[in-house]
Order: structure tokens, then sequence, then C-alpha cells
């Protein structure tokens, strides 16, 4: 979790930063093109200024999966907010920690 909020936070400053976006959440049937230019968009539109985390079940070095609700708060073109989420986390093939979806 910590480690995507930080890739969209320093996307404009980290070369990187959009590629362990689109290794973390994979998207089946949307071309990585795509999905790319949405990232790089929303990205440069966006400034992300602080991170929550609020609560955390499983995820640990033995657990296949497990869920995260935090809070982001951001700013764009003079308007800021908040997304809330509560985000569910799984395993990929090689251990690795991937986005699934956001739950409720």
């Amino acid at each position: 979790m910590r480690s995507r909020y930080s890739a969209f936070a320093l996307a404009l400053q980290e070369s990187g930063a959009i590629d362990h976006l689109l290794r973390t959440h994979p998207e089946p049937g949307i071309s990585e093109r795509q999905r790319r230019r949405e990232l790089q968009a929303t990205c440069a539109q966006t400034r992300w200024l602080e991170l929550m985390v609020l609560a955390s079940r499983a995820g640990g070095s033995g657990d296949a999966e497990g869920t995260v609700e935090f809070q982001a708060r951001w700013s764009q073109h003079g308007h800021s907010g908040v997304l809330a989420e509560h985000s569910r986390f799984g395993r990929g093939p090689e251990g690795q920690w991937l986005y699934l979806e956001a739950l409720g």
C-alpha cells in the first residue's frame, strides 16, 4: 500500500514509479500502453499530500491476502479532498503484493 502511494506521489520525479504502479495492479483486458497513458495523466494532474493507514488485516509475510483501510489527501486544480478506501491485496505468482480491488 505504502509503495503504491509513494509511486503515485512521486510519479513525476521518479522514472520507475509508473512501472511500479503497472506491475502492482494487473488489469487484464486493458493494454499496458493505455494504462500507462491514463496513469501518467492522472499523476500529472493530482498532487498527493498525505497517506493515513487506518487499519490493516492479515498481509503479513505468511499471508496470501490482506486488506488495508486508508485515507489519502490530494489536491487537483485548486481543489482538495480525501480518497478513503478499503483495499484488498494479494500475492502475485512471484510472491509480490498486488492491488486487487477496492472493497465496499
